[in-house]
C-alpha cells in the first residue's frame, strides 16, 4: 500500500479535534519517533538489516511496513514516521489474526466512507459527504471488535521468532494474556477475588469531555485517545505537560496497595518480637537499635502485571522513608546512587 493512501491525522482532526489533540500527545503517536525506541530499532537495523525491523514496525510504524519502506535501499521519503500509529491505521483494521502478537491483524486499504451498497471507498472524501452520511462513515472506520481487549492484544502480546533470534522462539511480553488470567477478564478460574469485568479500554480509554460539535461525542464525551498509563518518560521528553500530569494522576489512582505489614527488631525471628503488626502497635521503637520492616506491595487495580511489557527498560521501585519531627532520618530507594531500591523488573 503506498503511504499516500493513509489519510494523515490532520485530516481526521477537522471533525475530531479533541481526539486528535489527545492522540497527538499519546504513546501511540510517538510509537516510532521517540528516542528510546528509535535507538533500539536502529541497533537492529545496523546489526541485521532493516528488513528485520518489520518484526517491530507492524506495531510501532505500520505505514512504514505496508508501504515497503522497510526494504533494503528503499528510497521512500518517510514523512509518516512522526505519526507512528495514526488514526487511519487502527481504524482500517478489518479483522484480527490469532493472538500471536507482533501485529496480529489484517489491514484493509484505508477508507473513511462506504457507498450505499456497503463497499469501501478508498482515500479521502469531502467533509460534506461524510457529514451527510455519518452512518456510512462509521461503517468504514469502526468495527465491533475495536471495543475488545483482543483488538489491543494484536500488538500488546509479542514474541521473538526463530527468523529473528536465529535460535529459539522466545516470548516477548504478554500483557493481553495477563489480562485474560486476571480477575477483570472473568475468563479465568484462578483469581481468588472477583472484580467487576473490565477490558483494556475500560481503563485506558476512559471518557473525556468532547469538543463542542464533535461528531463522535456521546453524552458530551468521547473515549480518550491518550491511552494513559504507558510511561511518563515520553511526555516528559517532549514537554507535553498535560499528558504527563494526566499520566501521573492515572497511575496514582489506587493501582497498588502498599502496607507496612510488620516491624520487628532486626535480630528477631520471622514470627517473634513484633513491634507493630496489622491492627494495633504492640511495642515501641528504642533508640540505637536496628529494626526490620516487612512491606507488602499488592497489585490491587491493574489488569496485568506490574511492571508490564518491556520490564528490562522500565524502572519501577519501592522507596521507604522514616521521618521524625518533620525530617527524614533514614531512607532506602528513590533516586539514590547506592542502588538500595527494591526494583520491580523482569
Amino acid at each position: 500500500m503506498p503511504a499516500s493512501v493513509f489519510p494523515p491525522a490532520t485530516y481526521c482532526a477537522r471533525c475530531h479535534a479533541g481526539a486528535y489533540h489527545q492522540w497527538e500527545q499519546s504513546l501511540h503517536r510517538n510509537s516510532f519517533r521517540e528516542p528510546f525506541y528509535k535507538k533500539n530499532v536502529d541497533l537492529l537495523n545496523d546489526s541485521k538489516g532493516i528488513e528485520f525491523s518489520r518484526h517491530c514496525e507492524g506495531c510501532h510504524n505500520p505505514i512504514a511496513l505496508f508501504s515497503g519502506a522497510l526494504t533494503p535501499k528503499s528510497q521512500l521519503i518517510r514523512t509518516f514516521d512522526d505519526d507512528g500509529i495514526t488514526c487511519s491505521v487502527c481504524h482500517s483494521i478489518e479483522k484480527l489474526q490469532p493472538m500471536r502478537g507482533n501485529g496480529a491483524y489484517v489491514l484493509a486499504a484505508p477508507s473513511v466512507m462506504v457507498d450505499a451498497a456497503g463497499r469501501r471507498i478508498p482515500g479521502v472524501v469531502p467533509d460534506a459527504e461524510i457529514l451527510a452520511h455519518p452512518d456510512r462513515h462509521a461503517r468504514a472506520v469502526m468495527q465491533p471488535f475495536y471495543r475488545s481487549s483482543e483488538f489491543c492484544g494484536a500488538c500488546h502480546n509479542s514474541n521473538l521468532p526463530v527468523s529473528l533470534t536465529g535460535l529459539n522462539w522466545l516470548r516477548g511480553f504478554s500483557t493481553y494474556d495477563e489480562w485474560r488470567a486476571s480477575s477483570y477478564s472473568h475468563e479465568s478460574p484462578l483469581p481468588y477475588y472477583e472484580k467487576p469485568a473490565a477490558n483494556c479500554q475500560t481503563c485506558h480509554m476512559q471518557p473525556e469531555a468532547a469538543n463542542p460539535g464533535d461528531a463522535a461525542s456521546r453524552g458530551g464525551a468521547i473515549s480518550s485517545h491518550r491511552w494513559l498509563g504507558g510511561n511518563t518518560a515520553v511526555p516528559f521528553y517532549y514537554q507535553m505537560q498535560e499528558q504527563l500530569d494526566r499520566t501521573q494522576a492515572f497511575l496514582q489512582r489506587q493501582r497498588l496497595a502498599v502496607d507496612i505489614f510488620a516491624l520487628q527488631p532486626a535480630t528477631a525471628g520471622a514470627d517473634t518480637g513484633l513491634i507493630a503488626a496489622p491492627g494495633e502497635p504492640t511495642g515501641a521503637i528504642k533508640p540505637g537499635e536496628a529494626y526490620k520492616a516487612l512491606v507488602l506491595v499488592q497489585n490491587s487495580g491493574i489488569g496485568h502485571s506490574l511492571v508490564p511489557e518491556q520490564r528490562d527498560i522500565y524502572e519501577a521501585w519501592l522507596e521507604f522513608a522514616v521521618t521524625s519531627g518533620g525530617g527524614t532520618i533514614w531512607r532506602s530507594g528513590g533516586l539514590l546512587p547506592d542502588g538500595r531500591a527494591r526494583s520491580f523488573r523482569a
